[in-house]
């Protein structure tokens, strides 16, 4: 289902089966939160690599990637990269 059409509300009859079909997958994933303040990317990383590890994490989405912390010598730019 497109984006635009969740956000504007036009769906079609089609996309609404879509989604309902959908919906308790959804709600059935494990979601995790990590609301720490000022996270520096080597911890983010070491957390993710763990959760990988234990926990079989697929995915990681970060909201605000320029609030975290680089190391003192490294861009933020080259601390995500690597």
């Amino acid at each position: 289902v497109a984006q635009h059409h969740l956000v504007s509300g036009s769906c079609d009859a089609n996309e609404v089966r879509k989604l309902a079909r959908k919906r308790q997958d959804v709600a059935d994933a494990p979601l995790w939160i990590d609301a720490t303040p000022g996270v520096s990317i080597p911890a983010l990383r070491n957390q993710v690599r763990t959760m990988v590890r234990t926990q079989g994490l697929r995915m990681v989405i970060v909201d605000y990637l320029q609030l975290m912390q680089a190391p003192k010598a490294e861009s933020r730019q080259v601390a995500v990269a690597t």
